[in-house]
């Protein structure tokens, strides 16, 4: 997946950040510990991560979600660091 752009979709009314890796439609969803709900295709790969009160509460540890995303998603962490930042 890592050839694929990371796509990032923010909605300001709720505070949230949608991050995917193509255009897949998810057959499952697995909630972390950190409260990230990450996005799998049936095979259990993880194509994408919804990050509720991204704002308020992911911004300021930007860095440690621009690690977690790059390593969950195989992404460079740099493009990580640019989707959460557009």
């Amino acid at each position: 997946m890592a050839d694929a752009p990371l796509r990032a979709n923010y909605d300001d009314i709720v505070d949230v950040l949608y991050l995917s890796v193509g255009h897949a439609k998810p057959s499952s969803y697995q909630e972390d510990d950190s409260g990230l709900v990450w996005r799998l295709l049936d095979d259990g790969t993880v194509f994408g991560v919804t990050v509720f009160d991204f704002v308020a509460e992911w911004q300021p540890q930007a860095e440690a979600l621009a690690a977690t995303v790059a390593k969950r998603l195989g992404v460079p962490r740099e493009m990580a660091r640019e989707a959460l930042h557009r």
